[in-house]
């Protein structure tokens, strides 16, 4: 039984990468970043596939670290297809840090990110991002949004949390 992705489930060409970076929608996490872009029209009947690259720079150190690397994020992400909404395409692009992420903490990392990328893709609303990490179930909280009587504000750009003056 072949487990690995199929053909269509991948972004591939220079221009279809290009389209994604340049036109498409980003979301923020500590050590991965989620570039999304709905895919042109199909003329298919059926459901268009969700397709995903993923990028790694070389400040990654050593070609074993970064291809591990994409192997870890491959397997999430053929696993869990049902996180990300069909029809985009997805970039996903780690940071040095994320080297240091255990398997289950980029999984949480990039299910946190997918989650975000649904709420903010056509007809949904994107609520700002919370900062902070809930140990119990990897969500992410902002402490100083629950302890205030104050709402939270966040600051695009900035990654805080503020109560405002």
């Amino acid at each position: 039984m072949r487990e690995s992705l199929k053909r269509e489930e991948i972004v591939r060409g220079r221009r279809q990468l290009a389209v994604l970076v340049r036109s498409g929608k980003r979301v923020n996490g500590n050590a991965l970043i989620l570039s999304f872009h709905q895919q042109p029209e199909h003329n298919q009947e059926s459901t268009p596939p969700r397709r995903i690259a993923i990028h790694l720079s070389k400040k990654i150190k050593g070609a074993v670290v970064r291809n591990r690397l994409k192997r870890r994020l491959r397997e999430i992400f053929r696993r869990n297809k049902n996180w990300f909404s069909p029809g985009f395409d997805y970039l996903i692009q780690a940071r040095p840090n994320a080297v240091q992420l255990t398997f289950e903490q980029l999984k949480n990392e990039l299910q946190h990110l997918a989650r975000a990328a649904n709420l903010s893709s056509p007809n949904k609303t994107l609520s700002p991002p919370l900062i902070g990490k809930d140990k119990r179930d990897g969500a992410h909280w902002c402490p100083s949004a629950i302890s205030s009587t104050k709402p939270a504000v966040y600051k695009q750009g900035s990654g805080n949390a503020q109560n405002p003056a």
